[in-house]
């Protein structure tokens, strides 16, 4: 894989040399910002006189004087270590162990004197790289600016706020993702500059007139030019106006609206890559001594929390799932004119939108049919604004592919045969992608993952099926090769080697992240070295990351799926133990699954969620059910109450799931299974 070539979807860009006098210092500055927070020159530009070196720089740790230079000081005794090094004879300077060393009196190439550094204030390192990193997202700011206006409702009315929000919000964390270090600074620089900049109106009293003012007390005249004092990440603060949303009258309720909501945003985009997320970043090298922070994150959480907790925040307005509406797709021929990083910018935003749509469950249910043909539809307004083979496009087709099989995958009377096809091909172009060195890791591995879980659920409907499947799907060992072929190239994604997987030590949240390939091997109930795998990832990494997660967030979601996935493999283990005559370890299986699917079933939000018969609350039918029949039937509880106790919980689990099988609009594909299931019940009275 060629590493340095990598595209993130939503880029930084070094600026050129500009010629207004003006605009010189931002650029200076951003040239010097950009490779210390892993962001490359482009070849387009001139090369960087340091070379194509980057780090990954904490901001609350970078100096000054570093950023003046554009490259990381080395100690004192690193200096001497390095003060026979040829260069320093030569040409004054040396990047040796990434460390820039100079000899006495000698400056690094393009340095910034440190007078042009104190015009900025208050806080003078905060001030320079929020110039910087603005500069370096200018485009990006641009696009999102012009973005806005363009999405709206087929009849050209304003998207109501919650979809708004999600759009917007959508394009900020993938500009987040595609360079986290970069934007973690400027957004620390944000909250430096933001109270600092904020300045009283204190006038001198008759009492106080007489008295002559010092050069640092309050109201005293400045005795140099006033420097330039940057409040705004701009990328952020510039676009969220364009929103329009519902707030106070008077400029007042608006500007604490504006605060409150972006604050929101930027202080959820701080939480990545802390125990308070499940996001997962890591530093990689994507080329010798090019080191970049990659992303892999779960942008639906984060924008879900984010469009939650802003609409409190705000006035309510009319609206909801009954009134709930796609966006149209916007004239493509128009968006085809205008620079790169808007058309992006557009199709990041849209999916952002209409995910959000999706994601309640009323409104999925009432518009499954117009989302389909919506998402058929944005294939075509892709191609129509991006070239074939942009990163964008990319992973917006698979992702419209995902979706797509998503709304129908439980339809038996769907024929699947065409979308199913589709997806493997999107998903087996981003891998291409990935491998050229054209899509990055964080990008490729967050729509792998997914493409990957939706396959597999259709592999599982295949295998279920008796015979060729009805619905046009391919058969259950093509689409079986496919996912695991995926599977593996998404660890190589994530930098991990399949051999530690449960011996090596591994980070909290990629452990968190296995859950979706621990699923994949808990998935085929007919081997064992797949089984006991998944068996031993749940229990040994998955679980126990997930189990922190709980504690810290008090979050159990994540933690609910991780059980009931893990039962399926116990409830595996147990079947074929049974079925080879060895009793007494069938019956140790079934009590481990017995012990996790109770564990999930005791939480306060189960219980909400079986009440509301969702479509998750049928998935935790098919699989916490069997669990619990097996247990019932190897009396894991011999006692009468524990048996009555899983019985009842069966019952309740089956009632759920045909609660929400009813509002279908067509058959449900996994029909048989639910009916096996309830005849297996029948066969065990409750006491």
């Amino acid at each position: 894989m060629k590493e340095e070539t990598v595209v993130t979807l939503l880029p930084a860009v070094v600026p050129p040399v500009p010629e207004t006098r003006a605009e010189l210092v931002a650029a200076r500055l951003a040239r010097k910002v950009a490779p210390l927070f892993g962001v490359p020159w482009p070849d387009t530009l001139e090369p960087n006189p340091l070379g194509r070196i980057t780090w990954v720089t904490d901001f609350t740790r970078v100096t000054l004087s570093e950023i003046a230079r554009g490259a990381p000081l080395p100690t004192r005794a690193q200096a001497a270590q390095l003060a026979g090094a040829a260069e320093l004879g030569t040409r004054g300077w040396v990047i040796l162990d990434r460390m820039a060393a100079t000899a006495s009196g000698a400056t690094l190439p393009n340095e910034i004197a440190n007078a042009t550094l104190n015009r900025f204030g208050p806080d003078t390192k905060a001030a320079v790289v929020l110039v910087a990193v603005n500069r370096l997202l200018d485009p990006l700011r641009a696009a999102l600016t012009e973005v806005l206006p363009v999405l709206a409702y087929q009849d050209g009315s304003r998207l109501i706020p919650d979809l708004r929000l999600a759009a917007w919000a959508a394009v900020v964390v993938e500009v987040f993702r595609s360079q986290p270090a970069l934007v973690a600074a400027g957004i620390r620089a944000r909250a430096v500059q933001r109270p600092l900049t904020t300045a009283w109106e204190v006038p001198l009293a008759p009492s106080a007139a007489a008295e002559s003012l010092t050069r640092c007390e309050i109201s005293a005249p400045r005795t140099t030019a006033s420097p330039v004092l940057p409040r705004d990440l701009d990328l952020v603060d510039t676009t969220l106006p364009g929103l329009a949303l519902p707030a106070a009258e008077g400029p007042v309720g608006q500007q604490a609206a504006h605060e409150l909501v972006a604050g929101q945003l930027l202080h959820r985009l701080l939480d990545v890559g802390t125990l308070r997320d499940t996001s997962h970043l890591w530093i990689s090298a994507r080329g010798p001594g090019q080191l970049a922070l990659e992303a892999l994150l779960t942008p639906d959480s984060i924008i879900d929390q984010f469009v939650a907790q802003a609409l409190r925040a705000l006035p309510p307005v009319d609206g909801g799932p009954v009134d709930a509406r796609l966006p149209a797709l916007p004239d493509a021929a128009a968006l085809a004119q205008r620079p790169l990083a808007t058309r992006r910018t557009a199709a990041i935003a849209l999916f952002g939108a209409v995910r959000q749509v999706l994601t309640d469950a009323q409104a999925r249910e009432r518009l499954r049919l117009d989302a389909f043909t919506w998402l058929g539809q944005a294939h075509g307004w892709l191609a129509g604004i991006l070239p074939a083979d942009d990163p964008v496009r990319a992973v917006a087709g698979c992702r419209a592919d995902v979706l797509r099989l998503d709304l129908v995958r439980y339809d038996a009377e769907r024929d699947k045969r065409v979308l199913v096809e589709a997806l493997m091909a999107s998903s087996q172009y981003c891998i291409d992608l990935f491998e050229r060195g054209s899509l990055d890791r964080g990008a490729a591995a967050e729509i792998l993952s997914a493409a990957n879980r939706q396959l597999d659920t259709l592999r599982r409907l295949a295998e279920a099926s008796c015979g060729p499947p009805a619905d046009g799907t391919p058969p259950a060992g093509i689409l079986d090769d496919h996912v695991r072929r995926g599977w593996l190239v998404w660890l190589r994604m994530v930098e991990i080697d399949p051999a530690v997987l449960t011996t090596g030590p591994l980070p909290d949240l990629l452990a968190h992240h296995l859950h979706n390939y621990a699923t994949y091997l808990a998935s085929h109930p007919y081997s064992s070295g797949d089984l006991t795998q998944a068996v031993d990832l749940f229990r040994d990494v998955v679980l126990p990351a997930r189990a922190r997660y709980v504690a810290r967030t008090a979050v159990f979601e994540p933690l609910r799926v991780s059980l009931q996935m893990a039962t399926a493999a116990t409830t595996g283990l147990a079947r074929l133990a049974r079925a080879a005559g060895h009793s007494a370890q069938a019956r140790n299986w079934a009590a481990l699954g017995h012990l996790w699917i109770n564990r999930a079933l005791a939480d306060p939000g189960t219980a909400a969620m079986l009440d509301e018969a969702t479509e998750s609350a049928c998935r935790l039918a098919l699989q916490a059910v069997p669990a619990l029949l097996l247990a019932v039937e190897l009396q894991v509880s011999p006692d009468g109450v524990g048996t009555a106790a899983d019985l009842a919980a069966v019952d309740r689990l089956l009632s759920s799931a045909r609660r929400w099988i009813s509002s279908l609009p067509g058959p449900f594909a996994r029909q048989d299974e639910i009916d096996a299931l309830a005849a297996r019940r029948e066969q065990l009275p409750t006491t």
